[in-house]
């Protein structure tokens, strides 16, 4: 949207600034809607515009009583956790909700190795957002069949709780036997660092992944090719080859597991704090790099700059009736025909605009970050 001048009001006064052509505002966009065909995605924020459902429901540990809980401004709503864990030790994470509109809801059931929001007299986070904490804990689901026939593309936002080049455990395990062939994807910790284990028809193949003792937060992508029995892993936008061996446990347990192997029962939990993970049944090179740009809790900043090549003069309103409360306006471009309240950004405004007053500068320049 763009648009010609600023028309700003404070108490009596009234300011137009021209600027120096034009400016843009971006509106916000989600991931799936840009990129949509995902067989499943869960996440501590709103993946899809379309997706009216909730993003998880939590357990507290005092009474055993479940809460579904949605989102606030585009991430899992914490203040409705809080209020709901009274005085519990713990928040348990029963089911997390899939946002790609295939139903594929990920599950503990009742076994109480549940992963964990609140535990220790504090919520877990992960790049400064609300995170499920697997440590020996697990969710699965065997009633959906994932295409895994295919190539695969994997996303997946979280930060290691130890040192991943001392641990021996599977991140996600995904698993299909059409019958004939039988395929399983396995991400996780050991041999020095992250790891890609691709199994197809009895043959165990150690695919890139990359070594590393950090325990901060990451983003990975990691696209399998399945024919040529190779992967492109990155992490951190950033492309590794460390071919390290990996775990998994093929032909048994369920179609996917996150946090175990796909049978839950041999343990091989890797420990970790989970944002996100998207997962397509197919290659999502030609997308990978858009898809990365909108991954969650470290956007850039949305900037918008403006030189004012002149402004009116300024002068008391005497004829006037008594005001409402003032609203920052922008008047729209002929063309365009919208109209758009910055209420949001008035502290910001006001502040740059007064001193500007003061000073009965002819001229200034104005940069704000949302």
């Amino acid at each position: 949207m763009q648009y010609r001048h600023l028309i700003c009001q404070h108490k009596n006064k009234t300011m137009i600034v021209k600027p120096f052509g034009f400016f843009n505002i971006a509106a916000q966009s989600f991931v799936l809607d840009d990129y949509p065909g995902a067989e499943f995605a869960i996440s501590t924020r709103l993946l899809s515009s379309t997706y009216t459902g909730d993003c998880m429901r939590v357990r507290r540990s005092s009474d055993g009583t479940n809460l579904d809980v949605g989102f606030v401004d585009g991430y899992l709503d914490q203040t409705a956790i809080e209020t709901f864990r009274g005085a519990s030790t713990e928040i348990q994470v029963v089911e997390w909700y899939d946002q790609s509109g295939n139903g594929m809801i990920l599950s503990n059931g009742a076994h109480p190795d549940m992963p964990r929001l609140y535990t220790g007299g504090a919520y877990q986070t992960s790049l400064g957002k609300y995170a499920a904490s697997f440590i020996d804990q697990w969710l699965t689901n065997s009633n959906y069949s994932p295409s895994m026939l295919n190539d695969s593309s994997w996303y997946v936002v979280n930060t290691p709780t130890s040192d991943p080049s001392t641990q021996d455990g599977c991140m996600v395990q995904a698993q299909e036997f059409d019958g004939a062939n039988y395929r399983v994807d396995v991400m996780g910790f050991r041999d020095g660092g992250y790891f890609t284990r691709l199994t197809q028809n009895g043959a165990n193949n150690a695919l890139n992944g990359f070594d590393t003792t950090s325990t901060a937060g990451n983003i990975i992508s990691n696209i399998i090719d399945a024919t040529a029995v190779s992967n492109v892993f990155e992490y951190n936008n950033s492309g590794k080859t460390d071919a390290n061996n990996g775990r998994s446990n093929t032909g048994t347990g369920a179609d996917v597991t996150i946090g175990r192997s796909g049978n839950v029962s041999t343990g091989l939990s890797a420990e970790f704090l989970l944002n996100e993970m998207i997962y397509y049944d197919s290659d999502q090179t030609s997308n990978n790099a858009g898809i990365l740009s909108k991954a969650p809790y470290t956007p850039p900043p949305t900037r918008v700059s403006f030189i004012a090549s002149e402004y009116s003069s300024v002068t008391p309103v005497k004829s006037r009736a008594p005001e409402p409360p003032k609203k920052l306006l922008v008047k729209p471009s002929l063309t365009t025909g919208n109209i758009v309240d910055f209420t949001s950004l008035l502290p910001w405004f006001l502040t740059f605009l007064v001193k500007v007053l003061s000073k009965s500068l002819s001229k200034f320049a104005l940069t704000f970050v949302k």
